[in-house]
């Protein structure tokens, strides 16, 4: 039989240890976002999932994307101490582009010479014949010369029913893990986005993140590491991420993350 005092302690402790990680989690968001996505439509369809005890080792650091998102029918697990707002499930829209397609748009807004490889589209560790949610991708950047200078990935998030909780949460500043963090204002004082930069062990994350005009979240973000993780113990490829802030920010404000709408039916 389980000690529920000793289940307390180690889910307490859990949550301690990664309220305390000193590294950026958004990329492991966005892989556990698409995750997550794949686990709702395996429950439905009533299939075995294999990968649950996986995301929920990590349930404590995704809830914000997940909530975000594609929450299932219109409530998000919650820590009973730490009680989180209720979600309605967007409907089909921009941020479900296909990862392939994100890519493929990506490719004509990066800087003369660079290149993609070794992709993540979303249609990792999927069933057999599930095709990915959309609405993500990760990729590792290629020089002219054809080196691995570092990794992107780019997440569209839809509107969350929050009441503008969620936008707030990733527009403000101060970042704690944050090396430097700097709100963007439009005209009018009104805060649009936000840019981050974490510096660890050598590794630097530059983030660019920017409140699009259907209140959807839209987020870039870019390292000299292109490891799976941005953080400590990841190897460095570059002494600095091959993008900067500004063509990042360039990147997340083309129109082409705006004109995607799902096929009819």
């Amino acid at each position: 039989m389980t000690d529920p005092d000793l289940s307390t302690g180690l889910h307490d402790l859990m949550v301690r240890s990664l309220d305390d990680l000193p590294t950026p989690t958004e990329r492991l968001r966005a892989g556990s976002l698409q995750r997550g996505r794949a686990v709702r439509r395996r429950r439905r369809a009533g299939a075995i999932l294999g990968g649950v005890a996986l995301l929920a080792t990590v349930s404590v650091v995704v809830l914000p994307a997940l909530a975000g998102s594609q929450a299932d029918e219109g409530t998000v697990a919650t820590d009973p101490g730490n009680p989180q707002p209720t979600f309605a499930e967007p409907p089909p829209g921009r941020w479900d582009m296909p990862g392939a397609v994100m890519l493929h748009r990506v490719a004509d807004l990066l800087p003369d010479g660079m290149t993609t490889t070794d992709e993540n589209l979303g249609d990792e560790e999927l069933a057999p014949g599930e095709e990915p949610g959309g609405g993500w991708f990760a990729t590792d950047l290629v020089d002219e010369d054809g080196d691995t200078v570092g990794g992107l990935n780019l997440v569209l998030y839809p509107p969350a029913d929050d009441h503008g909780a969620f936008i707030d949460d990733h527009t403000t500043c101060p970042e704690p893990a944050a090396t430097a963090c700097t709100e963007l204002r439009d005209a009018d004082g009104n805060t649009i986005g936000r840019t981050n930069r974490f510096d660890t062990d050598g590794v630097i994350v530059r983030e660019v993140t920017l409140v699009g005009p259907d209140e959807g979240l839209l987020y870039i973000a870019g390292s000299n590491s292109a490891d799976d993780k941005w953080g400590e113990g990841s190897t460095v490829a570059a002494t600095a991420p091959p993008l900067s802030f500004a063509q990042l920010r360039t990147i997340l404000s083309d129109p082409t993350w705006l004109d995607w709408t799902p096929p009819a039916g």
